[in-house]
């Protein structure tokens, strides 16, 4: 009597669509063997795994067997089953066939080892890997269409659910139940008050768990912060747009969330790898051009280094004279540009008496929200309590009490974020403002604090070009706005007769005129900076 193996595979697209399950494809394979009159020595199966690829771990298992335990034949239900690649298909075929075992197929019975058998599974071979190959481009193509139509191509992240429109298109919504907690989570972060670990411990007291029923993992905690698609921002196949799902969260509320883990990190980013953070500002004094920045890697050489060191040079084609400048070397060139650079007195108190008024007109306001959302709990709570006791004295039903219990619940929770949004808004207000007091008052240590991706946005508002001649900075542009505030002497140049070890003397030259456009170009990145959206709400001049 003959031997065999089963292998049975489904993929959850597969099993969705056709229902070719796996225990309906043993069936049907048992049933054949019987046929057949082989005995089934293993069965071996993959789910939710893709054929165009051999390292499946059932299939691998299957493999090493009938090297150590060779069988005559393998039995599949369709040769789809085994592979959609026709090199993995046939160098898999020949391996078997030294090893003496052929590949039989319950529904492809024609398959065997004459040559009119082989031709056919040649044949059957390209039309599955044709099969999927074409299904992958229809599967991109639709992808591509639902994110030029502004909704998420993927699976949604947690706090959403997939779920299909009204005309059968699949989009992303909230979800009723996970959403109003992702969103909870996300503003009590904000106030500054949890940890990653002590948010994990809130979400799941409030019944936010993995599928186990376990704690979220760390990461996935993590990448409810930092996700920009909760506040409207989708990224995919390096493209970003806003999409049309409805946010969790607004943008000040996520680029909070990405101040304070910094700060939790005691601004320790992780090393750029390929975002220089000098990228764009640097010239060459020389032919004019910008430079550019890339990473040189010697193992040996550079092993103090980690095996890499970072340089910025001129990116003339052909070349250009001027020399390369070490990253480190240039960036601390750039921080003592902000040495250079002050607010004036007048500009300082300006600020100071903006932001006392803001902080007093939006503490009255959020003291009066508060106030009104608490006389509402209260009611709810009292209400509440009477709907116990009411179940106490049995003078209410049980599926009713349940019903009308849940629906005080729900709006009780409700009351509760809308309290902690507002906390969290006031903690927005008066961080906002601490970051900009504190740049009005030290521009230099201001900048030295910050972590790299306020850093960027520091030297935009400040600074427009820096000039590099023999590896220093020898002139330096600001930007458009900082020159309207030394023109007006609302901001200043200081001098400095001896520049420490190291430096150059550097020129500076404010920008000239520029167009309506241009300037408001300018003011637009202050609205949309982190840092200085408090500075446009100050100043009715810049809305």
């Amino acid at each position: 009597m003959k031997s065999c193996y089963i292998y049975v595979r489904v993929s959850t697209e597969e099993q969705a669509k056709f229902g070719y399950s796996i225990s309906a494809q043993k069936k049907s394979c048992i049933e054949y063997a019987k046929k057949l009159n082989h005995q089934v020595v293993d069965i071996f199966s993959d789910e939710g795994e893709t054929a165009t690829a051999i390292d499946r771990p059932g299939f691998q298992e299957m493999l090493n067997q009938c090297e150590e335990h060779s069988v005559d034949a393998i039995i599949v239900w369709h040769t789809d089953r085994f592979a959609r690649n026709e090199t993995d298909h046939f160098l898999v075929r020949e391996k078997l066939s030294k090893l003496g075992v052929c590949l039989l197929s319950v529904t492809q019975p024609m398959l065997d080892e004459s040559p009119e058998g082989r031709l056919l599974d040649t044949v059957l071979a390209g039309v599955n890997a044709f099969y999927s190959r074409d299904l992958s481009r229809k599967t991109k193509k639709g992808l591509n269409q639902k994110w030029l139509e502004g909704w998420w191509p993927g699976w949604a992240p947690l706090g959403y659910e997939n779920v299909k429109n009204e005309l059968g298109k699949g989009i992303v919504v909230v979800d009723p139940l996970k959403g109003q907690l992702v969103k909870e989570g996300i503003i009590l972060f904000s106030t500054g008050n949890y940890t990653v670990k002590k948010l994990q411990q809130w979400l799941f007291e409030k019944g936010l768990r993995s599928r186990t029923g376990k704690t979220l993992q760390f990461s996935v905690v993590h990448n409810l912060l930092t996700n920009p698609f909760y506040y409207g921002l989708m990224r995919w196949n390096d493209m970003e747009k806003i999409g049309n799902h409805e946010p969790l969260i607004d943008k000040p509320t996520y680029l909070l969330n990405q101040y304070i883990l910094a700060k939790h990190r005691g601004f320790m980013l992780r090393q750029r790898k390929h975002d220089f953070l000098l990228r764009q500002f640097i010239f060459c004094d020389d032919c004019k051009l910008r430079y550019t920045a890339e990473w040189h890697y010697n193992e040996k050489k550079l092993a103090r280094r980690g095996g890499k060191i970072a340089y910025y040079h001129c990116a003339k084609r052909g070349g250009c004279k001027s020399r390369y400048v070490q990253m480190e070397e240039l960036e601390k060139q750039v921080e003592f540009q902000f040495t250079q650079l002050e607010f004036s007195p007048v500009f300082i108190e300006a600020i100071r008496i903006k932001a006392k008024e803001f902080l007093d007109v939006n503490r009255q306001n959020i003291t009066k929200q508060k106030k009104g959302i608490l006389n509402q709990k209260k009611a709810l709570e009292l209400k509440r309590d009477r709907l116990e006791d009411r179940l106490l004295d049995n003078t209410i039903g049980r599926e009713i009490f349940r019903r009308k219990h849940i629906q005080i619940e729900s709006h009780i929770t409700a009351l509760d974020g809308r309290i902690a949004e507002l906390d969290q808004k006031r903690q927005l207000d008066v961080t906002f403002i601490d970051e900009v007091l504190a740049l009005s008052r030290n521009i230099y240590q201001t900048y030295i604090d910050a972590p790299d991706f306020l850093k960027r946005h520091y030297i935009r508002f400040f600074f427009e070009k820096f000039f590099v001649k023999d590896k220093a900075i020898s002139n330096t542009v600001l930007s458009p706005l900082f020159s309207v505030l030394v023109r007006q002497n609302l901001g200043y140049i200081k001098t400095c007769s001896a520049p420490p070890v190291g430096f150059e003397p550097t020129t500076f030259f404010l920008t000239g005129s520029r167009s309506t456009v241009e300037l408001q170009g300018n003011i637009d990145l202050l609205r949309y900076s982190k840092d200085f959206t408090i500075y446009s709400k100050l100043n009715p001049s810049f809305q």
